[in-house]
């Protein structure tokens, strides 16, 4: 019994040194040092242009494996530097977003080879403060046309997906509560050289407007234009080549040829109208002509004057002057029934 006890206390001890020894290896073992670079970063928000220095910029350690692409590490590398976009507090400053070294102005923000081409506008062309630097708008010009037929009203698109440079004077919308608040007057956009030209020109051929499109709709648009004369298209609908005056001119030679069609001939009117006045009478003398009635006749637009005689004959009874009488309204009788019988 006793030499049971002295076992067990002995593996006890031997139990307890073991664990001792782990205890101080444990303790006295110490994790490896995480290497770090200091990186630039913002300590305050910084518009677009603003000078770096220590005021607005401070280094921070960040592990090696954190470390962004680009990252300014040393003081020399944004000495005499400007950012090119807005920075918020702790974004990294990074060699991409700085201008070269001296760059201080607007110029700095304009890529090579583009020009900056400010378009005047209110309220209602700039969608009403919508507008801001970096979207993509469509140029649409108002103007008045002279053809051959006169003047007419033509829109028509002559600049698709540019980008939007500046609004008044500012180049960077984001974070800044004055520009929607803001009467804006001016746009600032970016255009090739010759795109410059165009748009110069059509603010003096015209009014400009600007439509907002998204920035994802980079494609083309196929848009040749519309007319006041197409969009009062009520004849044959909106796109139609045919001017008003060619349809009403085509309408106009349709009447000619159906009224044409359903007139008689001038000869047979005549004959007509003088069957209808002939004077029945007992005693029939050479006749002689007393009055001369002249008629005009209107087909298809065009007016022709004829004569039309009436002849009389002299009675030798009192009772012809009756018979005169009947033969007059006989003939006028006649004459508007053959009139109206061939309109």
């Amino acid at each position: 019994m006793k030499s049971k006890s002295i076992v067990l206390l002995a593996f006890a001890g031997i139990c307890g040194l073991v664990a001792m020894l782990g205890v101080r290896k444990a303790l006295s073992s110490k994790e490896p040092a995480v290497e770090t670079v200091p990186v630039l970063i913002a300590t305050t928000e910084l518009a677009a242009m603003a000078q770096l220095d220590e005021t607005n910029s401070e280094f921070k350690a960040v592990p090696i494996t954190d470390v962004p692409e680009g990252a300014i590490t040393d003081r020399a590398q944004y000495e005499d530097r400007s950012v090119k976009i807005r920075s918020l507090p702790g974004d990294w400053i990074t060699e991409s977003k700085l201008n070269p070294v001296g760059v201080r102005g607007i110029g700095g923000l304009i890529p090579k080879g583009m020009r900056v081409v400010t378009v005047g506008v209110d309220q209602t062309t700039s969608h009403s403060g919508l507008l801001q630097p970096g979207n993509r708008v469509d140029v649409m010009l108002t103007y008045l046309a002279r053809t051959e037929e006169g003047s007419n009203q033509r829109t028509l698109t002559v600049l698709q997906f540019i980008e939007i440079f500046a609004v008044d004077k500012l180049v960077d919308g984001g974070g800044n509560t004055n520009l929607n608040e803001s009467n804006t007057r001016n746009v600032s956009v970016l255009v090739t050289p010759e795109h410059g030209h165009l748009l110069l020109l059509a603010q003096k051929k015209g009014d400009i407007h600007l439509a907002l499109r998204s920035i994802l709709d980079t494609e083309t648009a196929e848009a040749t234009g519309i007319s006041v004369e197409q969009l009062e298209g009520n004849l044959s609908g909106v796109g139609d080549t045919k001017s008003r005056r060619e349809k009403l001119a085509e309408m106009h030679a349709e009447d000619a040829e159906l009224a044409e069609a359903e007139t008689p001939p001038l000869d047979d009117f005549l004959q007509d109208a003088a069957v209808g006045s002939t004077v029945n009478a007992t005693v029939a003398p050479t006749p002689t002509p007393t009055n001369v009635w002249e008629m005009t006749i209107y087909s298809g637009g065009e007016a022709t004057k004829h004569e039309v005689i009436e002849e009389v004959k002299e009675e030798p009874v009192s009772s012809a002057n009756s018979d005169t009488k009947d033969g007059k309204k006989s003939f006028w009788r006649g004459l508007m029934g053959a009139y109206f019988h061939g309109a």
